[in-house]
């Protein structure tokens, strides 16, 4: 049980450190709040993509230069 309230507090204190990361970052880019959390998101959507495969990458692609491509499983 001692372990577990250990991890706990290590997790909490992490979150804190990352939380006041993010902060220092979003101040230093001059952002608002709403402002940071797109820019995550569009950070997080980067790193997806970037580990994905490279059928991902076609389809993507694909969307890009106008030509859409059914769901898998619509009925044509």
């Amino acid at each position: 049980m001692v372990e577990f309230q250990k991890a706990e507090e290590s997790r909490e204190k992490a979150e804190k450190q990352r939380g006041i990361g993010y902060r220092a970052y979003r101040e230093s880019l001059g952002l608002t709040a709403p402002e940071f959390v797109d820019l995550r998101r569009i950070e997080v959507q980067k790193e997806i993509v970037q580990q994905s495969p490279a059928a991902l990458t076609v389809i993507m692609g694909l969307e890009r230069v106008g030509i859409n491509m059914p769901p898998i499983g619509a009925e044509s």
